[in-house]
This record gives C-alpha cells, structure tokens and sequence, in this order.
C-alpha cells in the first residue's frame, strides 16, 4: 500500500486512514515489532473514537506450535507474533465485555500459499489467499454481537 510500519510516520497515517473503514486488516509484518506497534495504535484511535467496525489482525501459528529451526531468527519471530496475539486476546475480552464498540479477530494461518514461502523448506502446503478472504468475509458477515477472538487455519500436509 506504499507504506512503511516500521516507521512512526507511515504507521500514524495509517492509524488516521483505518478511520475512514469499517474493516480494517492489519496484514503487515515486519521482523520487530512494528505490527504490534501499529495494531496498538488503531485499538488506541478507536477506543479513543468509540470507533465502530472490524479490526482484523494476522497472527501467527508459530505461537501455538513452533515448527521452525532452532535459530534465534525464529525465536524472535515467534516472540513478537505472541505479543501481537496478547494484545488481540486482552482487547478482544474487553469488545466481548461490550467496553469497545469494535470487534477484534486474530487470524492465525499455517503456511501462507505464496511464491516466497513455496521456497521455504518446511514448507510442505498452505493457505490460499482465497482461503484466508473467505475467512475474512466469515467474520465480517458475522451479526455484529458475535466476537471471534481468534481463528487459527492450518492446511493439512
């Protein structure tokens, strides 16, 4: 989309423009935290906003079951994919408890079924974007009183 989330400039006018939808997927990762960053930043906007809509973040299966090396790379990734899954677990209570007006979901995916991650060696078989937007579209049909905390998709090998 032209922006860069690892920089506060580019995050803060993102935050400003999730405004102006109704649905908002934070799909954007970085190897820090930068998509914590600027997940943060859109809770505080809308809460701060009583800002109504669906905030959809991607996630991670690593959180669950880490099926990478034993390499401090993915110990880090692993570790900021679960800071962005307590921050998505800790507000999605708060919108079941009715304190926010927006929904949350965090969307965890095995394998996404890409041209980049075909590449990677342990990568055996993924999710098709298609499969992901229909989940997508899964939460967003949802009557607006049902929260889904978090969605985890695997492929099967």
């Amino acid at each position: 989309n032209g922006y860069n989330i690892t920089k506060a400039d580019d995050r803060n006018k993102i935050v400003d423009l999730s405004l102006e939808y109704d649905v908002v997927v934070n799909h954007a990762y970085t190897s820090d935290n930068s998509q914590f960053y600027l997940l943060q930043l859109i809770i505080d906007k809308w809460v701060s906003t009583n800002k109504k809509g669906t905030l959809i973040n991607t996630g991670s299966v690593s959180t669950h079951r880490p099926y990478f090396k034993d390499t401090m790379k993915w110990y880090n990734y692993t570790a900021t994919k679960a800071s962005v899954d307590s921050l998505c677990y800790l507000v999605s209570k708060k919108c079941q408890e009715g304190k926010y007006s927006f929904r949350i979901t965090n969307i965890k995916p095995g394998m996404l079924d890409t041209t980049e991650s075909r590449k990677k060696e342990h990568f055996s078989s993924g999710v098709s974007g298609i499969e992901y937007c229909k989940v997508v579209e899964l939460i967003i049909n949802m009557p607006e009183h049902i929260c889904i905390p978090e969605i985890v998709i695997e492929s099967k090998d």
